[in-house]
């Protein structure tokens, strides 16, 4: 697979500035399979190749054989191909379809047909070749073919087949169009086709990421992003790294969001990097496949802001009932207790007591167990280096 892979840009996102980017994760295709109808059974319509079955549709078409080896050119060994033998000479020409009986999308490589009047002799037609969507709906492409047929004095084995090159006999390259019918059509007196040698590959839909955003809040990163269409996908793997280490590509695994499996419609995504400090960070997604294989997206990068001073922020809401948030910041590694106090001084909760690291926090205070009334909440602070310290106290009103 030929995997996707950008370094960690300079560029930065600040505090609640959305970065957004369109990125389509590449196509991801199965080996090419080449049918050559051996393991079908003469006077059918249908055919299975490499676990994907095909209908033919078209007046006497279906699978016929010589009694002798080898046709095609591409095996000796192989006698059998797709046919209208009964056709009526009528002048106009004939018709038939090959198509996925899942409606699975596919590309055409190449095939080799046989091309002659009813008689088995040469023709003096033209054969078109048209790709189409959605049931017929949309036509993706369509070439004909007017010369350089092969000589069709005789129809026997190894004799007579002309080779139909979907990268070059039409206007551009059609292998990497995806279509779900292949419509071939003749014209005047090309009224019998043999049709064998059928090189196809399935077009799988790609896991399309049509969206990708991160958010910085406080000491968090939120990062939200949105799928069109998914193949396959088992699931995304976030991974991070900090801009200082971009020389040496440090990335790390931070966490897993798992997939939808298959979907053609959009899909929303989330995850939240808790709790960084300060500084320059890069995101990524690892999309990756039930089969394992995986692909990145290109990344998102952010800034957060490092606290300068210690800070203790009025709570909100205020009033509240029945909870509230706390917010604070520290400039240096510090041990930090916060604590909630009634008016006579006693203490009814304690909300924080722990070193931390640099950076803004958030608290949530419930006061489900307690009265209407002012609280007092304290912050105190001291630098684990002993170079800092701080303490402020702040009113809030809980009414019930």
């Amino acid at each position: 697979m030929n995997l996707y892979s950008k370094k960690c840009a300079k560029a930065k996102i600040y505090n609640s500035l959305l970065f957004c980017l369109l990125f389509c994760f590449t196509n991801l295709t199965f080996g090419q399979s080449r049918e050559t109808f051996e393991d079908e059974t003469n006077g059918t319509t249908t055919f299975t190749d490499n676990g994907q079955g095909f209908e033919i549709s078209g007046t006497f078409f279906n699978v016929n054989s010589f009694g002798g080896a080898g046709w095609n050119g591409v095996d000796a060994a192989d006698n059998k191909f797709v046919d209208n033998t009964g056709e009526t000479a009528n002048n106009d020409g004939t018709t038939f379809s090959i198509f996925s009986d899942d409606g699975t999308d596919f590309v055409v490589i190449d095939l080799f047909v046989y091309c002659a009047n009813t008689s088995l002799l040469a023709h003096s037609g033209t054969i078109s070749f048209t790709g189409y969507k959605d049931g017929n709906a949309t036509s993706v492409y369509t070439f004909t073919r007017t010369s350089g047929f092969a000589n069709v004095v005789t129809f026997s084995p190894n004799n007579g087949y002309t080779h139909i090159d979907f990268e070059t006999d039409g206007a551009s390259d059609y292998t990497d169009d995806d279509i779900d019918s292949l419509v071939i059509t003749s014209t005047r007196d090309l009224e019998y086709i043999a049709f064998d040698a059928f090189q196809w590959d399935v077009a799988v839909v790609p896991v399309e990421l049509i969206s990708f955003t991160a958010l910085v809040n406080d000491n968090s990163v939120e990062l939200n992003w949105e799928t069109a269409t998914e193949i396959s996908n088992y699931g995304f793997e976030i991974e991070r790294c900090e801009t200082e280490e971009v020389r040496s590509e440090k990335w790390e695994k931070i966490g897993f969001v798992i997939g939808h499996g298959n979907s053609n419609s959009p899909k929303s995504y989330k995850f939240i990097d808790e709790k960084i400090f300060g500084g320059d960070y890069s995101y990524r997604l690892k999309q990756i496949d039930y089969d394992g294989q995986y692909e990145y997206s290109p990344t998102v990068n952010v800034f957060q802001t490092i606290s300068t001073e210690f800070a203790l922020e009025q709570n909100y809401p205020n009033p509240f009932n029945p909870t509230t948030r706390i917010r604070y910041s520290i400039p240096i590694q510090s041990r930090v207790n916060i604590a909630v106090y009634n008016t006579l001084g006693q203490q009814v909760k304690l909300l924080e007591n722990r070193v931390q690291n640099t950076g803004t926090y958030e608290l949530n205070f419930k006061g489900e167990q307690l009265g209407s009334g002012v609280y007092i909440y304290r912050m105190d602070a001291e630098s684990t280096d002993g170079t800092s310290s701080y303490s402020k106290i702040n009113k809030m009103v809980l009414l019930r």
